[in-house]
């Protein structure tokens, strides 16, 4: 993680971050993230349902964390999340802090 990605998930903020702001930390999140209806998503093809199910209890642990909760899907190896700051409107910080920690999911066996 970039230390500009790591600054921006410590802010843990509820104020929209501008579109610039999001593109760059976006594309330090790497494979996987994306910006879809002002909300980031994160999308997985997990190779078994306990894999998946791994990242859902790693996801839930984080959001709870964070009293920040996002949209979970799951299918047969298939896995999608989505979160923003719906009091904001949008993509926050805190949107970010959420990310950044679900991010040694990603490397862990999933790919994009």
């Amino acid at each position: 993680m970039t230390t500009e990605l790591a600054d921006l998930a410590t802010q843990r903020g509820t104020e929209l971050l501008a579109a610039p702001v999001v593109r760059a930390a976006v594309a330090v999140l790497g494979e996987g993230w994306q910006v879809v209806h002002a909300s980031l998503m994160f999308t997985a093809r997990p190779a078994t349902m306990i894999d998946s199910a791994a990242i859902v209890a790693q996801a839930a642990t984080i959001a709870e964390q964070l009293n920040h909760h996002p949209d979970i899907e799951v299918g047969y190896q298939w896995l999608r999340i989505s979160i923003s700051t719906h009091d904001s409107g949008g993509i926050t910080a805190l949107d970010f802090a959420f990310a950044a920690q679900l991010q040694p999911w990603r490397r862990a066996g999933a790919t994009a």
